[in-house]
């Protein structure tokens, strides 16, 4: 299948899931932590943190929320970031939805985020200003 260039995925549409490895997975969770979703690190190797960052991702765009990267969750995903893997427009990228008010302390969307570390989120928030 042809690559599409100016596309960040390439036009390659196939399903990213658990346990996958590879550079694809790679680019996803680089898209995702960009767009504020802690993937964990780039590391290729689709985890339990990859996919709790795809389901907050699919749950904020109104998609459904199974956790894999499928067509829809991939194209939404393009439309905030460029081929050359920046942000389309760093001022409209979405921000993760921390509505979450169960408050267990088991998920990262919690509102009780008060561990003194900056987040993916708001480390782009300091970079605009920055910039």
């Amino acid at each position: 299948q042809p690559t599409d260039s100016t596309k960040y995925f390439g036009g390659d549409y196939s399903t990213i899931r658990r346990d996958d490895v590879g550079e694809r997975v790679t680019k996803l969770q680089k898209a995702l932590v960009l767009l504020g979703y802690a993937a964990g690190t780039a590391d290729g190797d689709f985890g339990r943190s990859t996919e709790k960052a795809v389901i907050a991702f699919q749950k904020d765009m109104d998609l459904e929320a199974d956790g894999k990267a499928g067509k829809l969750t991939l194209q939404k995903i393009e439309t905030f970031i460029n081929a050359d893997g920046t942000l389309k427009n760093p001022g409209t990228a979405p921000a993760p939805d921390d509505d979450d008010d169960n408050d267990d302390g088991d998920d990262d969307n919690d509102d009780n985020d008060d561990d003194g570390d900056i987040s993916a989120g708001e480390n782009i928030f300091i970079k605009e200003i920055i910039l």
